[in-house]
C-alpha cells in the first residue's frame, strides 16, 4: 500500500524536539537497503549516498481528491503544530487552552483514507451493540460497524472500545497537503476476534474510547495521571476533584454512579458543578466527557443553585457516525468540512464544529456526574520538564543488544521512532512503534523487543528488526526518538550501529 507524507520538516522537527511540521516517514531507503515486502515501489531518480538509485512510494492516483477540499483549520499536521508545548512559566488559562485545543483537534481534525486494494474498511464497536438490537450471530452485527471509504471524508480519531491511542500515531501516515490517510497500519493493527466474538474491534493504536481522549489532552499539561479508564477517576490514580462530594468506599467512580451522587444530595454536587472550569472532566459510571468552557451557574432567590437553568457545555469521545440510537432516528451524523459544500463525517463531538452539547446540573446529577481536574490546574503541582532516557551510554550500539534496551519517560509515551542515517545524513530507513492498548502504565516503559520483532503496525511484525540488521556495518547512525504525551518529540540515542 502507498504512504502518503511530506518529509520536508523532519529536520525541524528533531532540532525543536517539538511536534512541527510533518512527521516521520513510514519507509525510505538508501544504499542498497531492502524495502519492506509490503511497500510497493517504483524507480526514482533521487540518488543515494553512494550514488546508486533508491526506490520511492508510488502514489497512486486519487482523481476526486484535490488539494485544498481539508481547510487549514481541520488539518491535523497543520494545526498540531499551533499547539504550545506546556512549561511552568504559563499561566492556569494558557494551559487550559492548551489541553482544549488539543482535544478540539483529536475529535474533529479531516482525512480521507487510503485503503490500497480494498473497497471499503469497517470495524465493530461492541459499546454500541445494546442500542441497536445486536445478534452477533446475524446480518444485525453490521448495526455496529462503522465503514470507511476512499474518497469521502471523515474526521476525528477512532472511537475503538477500551483502546487508548493517540492522535500524534496518525501524524506519520498523514499527508498534510491533500489529508490522505494511509490505512495500512490501521488495518495491520487490529484487533482480529476481539472479546472472542467480534470479527475487528479495530485497532488499539490508532483508536482510543471516550475516558482516554480526556485523558491525552490531559497528559498534554499533566504527568501526575497513572490511569486512562473511567472507573479510575480518582485522587488514587492522579485525578483532583472539584468540589467537595465524597466518593464511594473503593475511592473510584464505578458501579452506580447516580446513586453515590445521590448520596451527597443535589446541592452538594450542583457546587461541584459551579466549579467547573474549562478543560476539567466529568465522569460517570463508563463515560467521561469535558468541559468546553466554564459552568454557566444561576441561582434561586433564597441562595440555593437553580439545577434546571445552571448548565455546562461539553465535548465527547464517541461511539458511532450515527446518533446515539435508532430512536433518535439512526441517521449519519455529517457536518460541514469546508465553505464549498464538502461534508464529513465525525465520531466525536466539539461544539462550534459539531453538534453543541450542553447538560444543565439536575440531568448531571441525576445521571451520577463527578467533576475532575489535573494536579497541574488545580496549583497542586508544577507542569515538570520532560525527562525522556534509555539505559544505554557510548557512541555505538550493537544491533544484537537492541532487544533489551528500553525507554522510560516522567510523562506517558506515544511512540518510538528508530531511523538510520548513512554517513552524509541522508535517512535510509525509519520505522516507528506505538504500545497497543491495554494498562495506561505500560506507556511510561516502552521495551524495543517488541518494537522490533512484534510490531503490529507492519505486514512483517520483524519489519524495524529486520530492515536494521541491513546497517551493521559501522557505517550508519541510528537515531532513537521518543514522543511523549506533552507533543515533545525527543531525541534519546544516537549512534553507529554494529553487529
Amino acid at each position: 500500500m502507498n504512504s502518503f507524507f511530506s518529509r520536508k520538516c523532519i529536520a525541524s522537527l528533531l532540532l525543536l524536539a517539538t511536534l512541527v511540521g510533518t512527521a516521520l516517514p513510514l519507509l525510505s531507503s538508501c544504499d542498497g537497503a531492502a524495502p519492506a515486502t509490503e511497500t510497493k515501489t517504483v524507480a526514482s531518480t533521487e540518488e543515494t549516498g553512494t550514488g546508486e538509485t533508491a526506490p520511492a512510494t508510488k502514489e497512486k492516483e486519487r482523481p476526486n481528491v484535490a488539494k485544498g477540499v481539508i481547510p487549514e483549520e481541520k488539518n491535523l499536521v497543520l494545526q498540531m503544530e499551533k499547539i504550545p508545548i506546556a512549561n511552568s512559566s504559563m499561566t492556569e488559562d494558557q494551559l487550559r487552552d492548551i489541553i482544549l485545543q488539543f482535544m478540539k483537534l483529536q475529535l474533529t481534525f479531516a482525512y480521507t483514507p487510503d485503503l490500497g486494494d480494498r473497497e471499503d474498511y469497517g470495524y465493530y464497536i461492541s459499546a454500541i451493540s445494546d442500542a441497536y438490537d445486536v445478534n452477533i450471530n446475524d446480518e444485525s452485527i453490521d448495526n455496529c460497524k462503522v465503514t470507511f471509504q476512499e474518497e469521502k471524508y471523515y474526521g476525528g480519531i477512532f472511537y475503538c472500545g477500551q483502546t487508548h491511542g493517540s492522535v500524534y500515531r496518525w501524524l506519520p501516515f498523514y499527508d498534510a497537503e491533500t489529508g490522505i490517510m494511509d490505512f495500512e497500519p490501521i488495518i495491520n493493527s487490529r484487533r482480529i476476534n476481539y472479546k472472542d466474538k467480534w470479527p475487528d474491534g479495530g485497532s488499539g493504536i490508532f483508536g482510543n474510547s471516550c475516558s482516554s481522549a480526556v485523558f491525552w489532552a490531559f497528559c498534554r499539561v499533566s504527568n501526575k495521571l497513572t490511569s486512562c479508564w473511567t472507573a479510575h477517576w480518582s485522587p488514587k490514580y492522579g485525578f483532583v476533584k472539584v468540589g467537595d462530594f465524597t466518593l464511594s468506599e473503593n475511592d473510584t467512580i464505578s458501579g452506580d454512579s447516580d446513586q453515590i451522587a445521590s448520596k451527597n444530595g443535589s446541592q452538594k454536587m450542583y457546587r461541584a458543578y459551579a466549579q467547573v472550569q474549562k478543560a476539567d472532566g466529568l465522569v460517570h459510571s463508563g463515560h467521561a466527557i469535558m468541559a468546553v468552557e466554564d459552568a454557566h451557574v444561576e441561582y434561586h432567590p433564597n441562595g440555593t443553585i437553580d439545577g434546571e437553568n445552571s448548565y455546562i457545555i461539553f465535548c465527547e469521545q464517541k461511539a458511532s457516525f450515527l446518533t446515539g440510537s435508532p430512536e433518535d432516528g439512526g441517521v449519519d451524523l455529517s457536518y460541514p468540512l469546508n465553505d464549498s459544500g464538502a461534508v464529513y463525517r465525525v465520531q466525536g463531538n466539539f461544539p462550534g464544529t459539531c453538534t453543541r452539547e450542553k447538560w444543565n446540573f439536575s440531568y448531571l446529577y441525576s445521571k451520577g456526574w463527578f467533576p475532575f481536574t489535573i494536579p497541574e490546574l488545580a496549583g497542586l503541582d508544577p507542569v515538570e520538564d520532560p525527562v525522556v532516557e534509555i539505559n544505554h551510554e557510548g557512541d555505538t550500539i550493537k544491533y544484537s543488544a537492541l532487544r533489551s534496551k528500553a525507554i522510560t519517560a516522567n510523562y506517558i509515551i506515544s511512540d518510538i521512532h528508530l531511523t538510520v542515517t548513512d554517513r552524509s545524513g541522508k535517512e535510509c530507513f525509519t520505522g516507528m512503534y506505538a504500545v497497543p492498548s491495554g494498562g495506561a502504565e505500560a506507556l511510561w516503559r516502552v521495551g524495543l523487543n517488541t518494537a522490533l520483532y512484534s510490531n503490529t503496525l507492519y505486514g512483517n511484525k520483524g519489519h524495524i528488526g529486520w530492515n536494521l540488521s541491513e546497517y551493521t556495518n559501522g557505517n550508519y547512525t541510528l537515531n532513537i526518538d521518543c514522543r511523549i504525551s506533552t507533543g515533545a518529540l525527543i531525541r534519546v540515542y544516537s549512534g553507529t550501529l554494529v553487529e
